[in-house]
């Protein structure tokens, strides 16, 4: 496919647990495939079949809904995962997953159990945090606006979603 890492657009970060607490991660990306082409998040995670002829994706299926300029997915499998898609030209921002501190379905911030760096994000640019070990509780994924400079302007969207 010819796809690149755009500029400083992909970063991993993997935060070992303190206390017995289970280990989390975070990354963004950015492509470029030629030409100038972004492909769309779901084009980056679109199933594929592996050697064995075996089709799998990394891609989180269910909680996702759309908001101006991006998609809030929440998914809960054997992990916690959270994803922030943007859509429109630029923005800069930061995502946070944690546990809402209001009873489901109800939807706040809460406290936050990981939270990436503000990263800038280009169209079809994403954020995806990970929480190593699924929990109980009502599950909060919250993307917050930044400047250009890096300081916080506030919440720009929230979502949230009970562990089954």
């Amino acid at each position: 496919m010819g796809c690149t890492s755009v500029g400083d657009s992909f970063e991993v970060q993997f935060l070992p647990a303190a206390d017995g607490a289970p280990d989390s991660y975070t990354y963004s990306y950015g492509l470029g495939c030629g030409d100038g082409y972004r492909p769309t998040h779901d084009e980056v995670f679109a199933p594929r079949p592996d050697a064995t002829g075996t089709t799998s994706s990394p891609v989180i299926d269910d909680g996702c809904q759309s908001v101006a300029s991006g998609q809030l997915c929440l998914g809960m499998s054997d992990e916690i995962r959270g994803e922030y898609a943007w859509t429109g030209s630029l923005t800069h921002g930061r995502a946070r997953l944690g546990q809402s501190d209001l009873p489901a379905p109800a939807c706040d911030s809460g406290s936050a159990v990981v939270t990436s760096t503000v990263r800038t994000l280009l169209r079809n640019d994403a954020i995806r945090l990970g929480f190593a070990a699924a929990q109980s509780g009502n599950w909060s994924l919250t993307f917050d606006q930044a400047y250009s400079t890096g300081g916080l302007t506030g919440v720009s969207t929230v979502t949230c979603r009970p562990s089954p």
